[in-house]
């Protein structure tokens, strides 16, 4: 049992990652279609400040998308990591976990 807790903690881990990830994105759509709004209302007089201000955002939603990738390859790579001690710690439970859910797959993929 205490591989599957492992596995579920890490699914319940990377969905977590999954869940601010999709938060952070639709917060920076928001913040963008705000900008757009912004841009509208500037006309041209404005239109080299909002390119910049736009230029800034989509730098920010840059590093953003690449921050949140790296914190879920790091949220990845522990949940391999205690995968792969539970399963040095209890190989043979381990084997039956994976066989029985081979199994089930199995049945399930027949109908």
């Amino acid at each position: 049992m205490n591989t599957q807790n492992a596995i579920e903690k890490g699914k319940d881990a990377v969905e977590r990652s999954g869940r601010e990830l999709r938060a952070e994105i639709d917060d920076l759509t928001a913040q963008v279609e705000k900008l757009t709004g912004e841009l509208g209302k500037l006309g041209r007089s404005g239109m080299r400040t909002a390119r910049a201000s736009a230029a800034q955002g989509l730098d920010a939603l840059g590093r953003t998308r690449d921050d949140l990738a790296e914190s879920v390859g790091r949220e990845l790579a522990h949940v391999e990591e205690r995968a792969t001690r539970a399963v040095r710690e209890r190989p043979v439970q381990t084997l039956g976990v994976a066989v029985a859910a081979g199994f089930l797959l199995a049945m399930f993929l027949r109908r």
